[in-house]
């Protein structure tokens, strides 16, 4: 039986990137989103290739929030607080935009691209649904919890993000969005590397800064960067 998208949904049988069929969509709404079934140039962090499983899931929503270009940072925060909802209790956060198990296998990543200009913010999601990539430390969604329809998924997700979102306009919102991803949060407590920094990850910062303190109690503010265990470089 044939997936049934949701409306608003631009389905692909295969591009190289979501984010990028995003952006070209000139008539495209707050909440249009690009799905691919396959997808030969994904993109993560820092410039990093994803790995599509044809049962996983890579998406691209698009966002105008009404919010003030300086608080857009937490719209990434935000997106993983909406998809671990989505999928459930068991789906942890690791800083700044992965989702994982909670012993730290990569279920997925976001990578949101914001265009002040243009006053819109592409958030892209890949996640392993079903099966992993065949790369040390992934896993997929199915170890953790039933995997959900991919079409269910995606209206879940959107209908969250599009909520979660307007809520960071609301007095006090940012604080409970921020709340909301320490609940989850996989990264906070732990003792990790981010590039030379070696500490203690020990809160998120009012911006979703990551708060790291190091061996001599100073606490500094991380804005970017890998995280891993303190014993391996982030690579």
């Amino acid at each position: 039986m044939s997936e049934v998208w949701p409306d608003g949904v631009r389905v692909v049988g295969e591009t190289g990137s979501t984010n990028a069929d995003l952006a070209a969509w000139s008539d495209a709404a707050e909440g249009a989103v690009v799905v691919a079934l396959a997808q030969s140039a994904g993109r993560g962090r820092l410039g990093r290739a994803w790995i599509t499983q044809p049962d996983g899931l890579a998406m691209s929503i698009l966002l105008t929030p009404t919010l003030p270009p300086p608080t857009w940072p937490l719209i990434g925060l935000v997106a993983g607080v909406s998809i671990a909802d989505a999928l459930g209790d068991p789906v942890k956060l690791k800083w700044p935009n992965d989702l994982v198990t909670a012993d730290g296998g990569k279920l997925g990543g976001i990578l949101a691209e914001a265009d002040v200009l243009a006053g819109r913010v592409i958030v892209g999601i890949g996640l392993n649904l079903g099966s992993r990539p065949p790369i040390d430390g992934a896993a997929c969604v199915a170890d953790v919890v039933a995997a959900p329809p991919r079409t269910w998924l995606v209206a879940a997700i959107r209908a969250r993000l599009l909520s979660d979102v307007a809520a960071l306009a609301a007095p006090g919102g940012p604080g409970r969005v921020l709340d909301r991803w320490r609940a989850r949060a996989h990264t906070l407590g732990r003792r990790v590397r981010v590039g030379e920094r070696v500490g203690v990850a020990v809160d998120l910062d009012h911006d979703g800064a990551l708060l790291l303190r190091d061996d001599g109690g100073v606490t500094h503010r991380v804005l970017s960067g890998d995280v891993a265990p303190s014993g391996v470089r982030p690579g």
